[in-house]
């Protein structure tokens, strides 16, 4: 992997004046594009980290290869992107017609995120994810970077560890979804009354995983989705002992279909966004979903 040019070589000191001209710190803003100072300058108020407040992952790091001797060779990797608050195109994202192409092109319009936060803020138009959110995140991350940096009671490896613990806690909750026949083979080969103990365990299961969540309301939020879904089902699929369902047992499929779809939209957001793969016994339940972009 080649060292990133883009986050490399960062000058001690950027100096941006808001009503200044571009051309101060950077070298073109055809098209509205930012500059490599003006990636620099942002990155590095930045910290670095993805300025999306449910993420905040860090962008940049060491890509070490070799032994650990004299023949190592170090490199690094970057996995930040620059995203527009105000899209620089026409039927971009948030464009702002009113914006000349050097007020696109400038620091304040510029955000530093992962790739999948990205590709979440621009997708479709960018439907929820407004210029005033944007600028919001921005100023909100910057206050915290701020005080990561000047704080000696705070730390940038308690927010990187939490992230971690925050993965394997998505982790698990695959593994506890895969464990579960009813979500990914056939209704018929458990009775009824198996299916709807399942999704109980499930809804347990779960449930007992958000205590492990630090940090991240968003987490907590789709895993909530995944136990709210089972509840639901439970809820409407009533079933006594080994007897068939109170509900028709057509219905009772549909119901059961509706509640895979649900808890399946959960599990892709969260395989995309923690870069964790679908285990395999649910990937054919994801792929239905991704085949008929039903989920995003």
């Amino acid at each position: 992997m080649n060292p990133s040019p883009s986050l490399d070589r960062i000058e001690h000191r950027h100096r941006y004046h808001s009503h200044g001209h571009p051309a101060e710190i950077g070298e073109s803003v055809a098209n509205g594009e930012f500059s490599s100072a003006t990636k620099a300058l942002v990155a590095a108020r930045a910290g670095y980290m993805c300025t999306n407040p449910d993420c905040n992952r860090l962008v940049v790091g060491p890509e070490v290869t070799g032994l650990l001797d004299e023949t190592e060779e170090y490199l690094s990797t970057n996995i930040g992107e620059f995203a527009h608050i105000s899209g620089r195109r026409l039927n971009s994202a948030r464009y702002d017609e009113t914006l000349t192409d050097e007020q696109r092109a400038s620091p304040d319009n510029a955000l530093l995120l992962c790739r999948v936060c990205h590709k979440l803020i621009d997708s479709n138009g960018g439907p929820g994810y407004s210029a005033e959110l944007l600028r919001s995140w921005k100023t909100a991350h910057t206050r915290q970077v701020r005080e990561l940096l000047t704080s000696r009671r705070k730390s940038v490896l308690t927010k990187l560890l939490s992230q971690t613990q925050n993965a394997d806690v998505v982790q698990h909750v695959f593994e506890l979804l895969a464990n579960k026949r009813s979500l990914h083979e056939y209704p018929d080969l458990e009775t009824w009354w198996q299916v709807r103990k399942a999704f109980g365990q499930l809804r347990d299961e779960v449930t007992a995983s958000l205590k492990d969540v630090q940090d991240d309301d968003r987490l907590k939020q789709e895993l909530r989705r995944i136990t709210s879904a089972a509840r639901k089902f439970m809820a409407e699929v009533q079933v006594e002992d080994f007897r068939a369902p109170e509900t028709e047992p057509a219905e009772a499929e549909v119901l059961l279909a509706i509640t895979r779809t649900k808890i399946m939209k959960t599990v892709a957001m969260l395989s995309e966004r923690y870069e964790i793969p679908v285990p395999p016994e649910l990937q054919s339940q994801v792929w239905k979903l991704t085949a008929s972009r039903s989920y995003g």
